[in-house]
């Protein structure tokens, strides 16, 4: 499998691409070789010790000025509602919002799977829109899924042969169930014959000493 770096154009084995995070299997939109020479090239352009100095001059402006920087951000996001979608769609996916609004009308803003709206929202209440379902492995997108549908199939591992299990159990519910309750009657009749031998024979167990004149009553089940 290849995939196509959004710098060079190229098509590369996907092993020629950095992960997003190491907690994430997602690959970077771009291969190895542009990812190193773009850091060659800013090592080049900055030093080590520019590039502290540098880190160490922002993080002393945003200290000073953590209010009026939190506000303002706050202020841009109010704004420009989009812009957390749009930075999202393009880091993960690396498609633009306008592609996503097509596709969700492709979709009729429905999941592909349940063809269900999605109902799931964020913490602070607001509607969560489908998500976009894609290959880990390739990163090629498949279409927009509901939250539950999309996390189904990752805990299926986007595995053919485990969602053709889950199927076929499924459709043999019943008959299994059938099983089940004619081996639970059969071993209810074997408990309830035991009880009445136990009864029978209790007042002999008791004489002969076998067990104590005083026992626990038998718990029918």
């Amino acid at each position: 499998m290849t995939k196509n770096c959004r710098e060079c154009k190229i098509d590369k084995p996907l092993d020629q691409y950095f992960k997003v995070s190491k907690n994430q299997p997602t690959l970077r939109g771009e291969c190895k070789d542009c990812k190193n020479l773009y850091a060659k090239n800013l090592r080049k352009t900055y030093s080590q010790e520019k590039l502290n100095n540098l880190k160490e001059k922002q993080k002393i402006h945003y200290n000073k000025n953590k209010d009026i920087i939190l506000q303002k951000g706050k202020e841009y996001i109010k704004s420009n509602p989009n812009v957390s979608k749009r930075a999202e769609l393009k880091h993960r996916f690396g498609i633009t919002l306008e592609t996503f609004v097509q596709m969700v009308q492709e979709h009729n803003n429905l999941c592909a799977i349940c063809e269900e709206p999605e109902i799931g929202k964020h913490q602070k209440g607001t509607p969560r829109d489908l998500s976009v379902d894609h290959c880990h492995s390739t990163g090629k997108i498949r279409g927009l899924l509901c939250q539950k549908c999309n996390k189904g199939l990752g805990y299926f591992k986007d595995d053919i042969n485990f969602l053709l299990n889950a199927i076929e159990y499924l459709k043999n519910a019943d008959q299994y169930n059938n099983h089940i309750q004619e081996i639970d009657k059969k071993n209810k009749e074997e408990n309830n014959l035991l009880k009445e031998n136990y009864n029978t024979y209790k007042p002999f167990l008791i004489e002969e000493g076998i067990i104590p004149q005083k026992v626990n009553k038998w718990k029918s089940q």
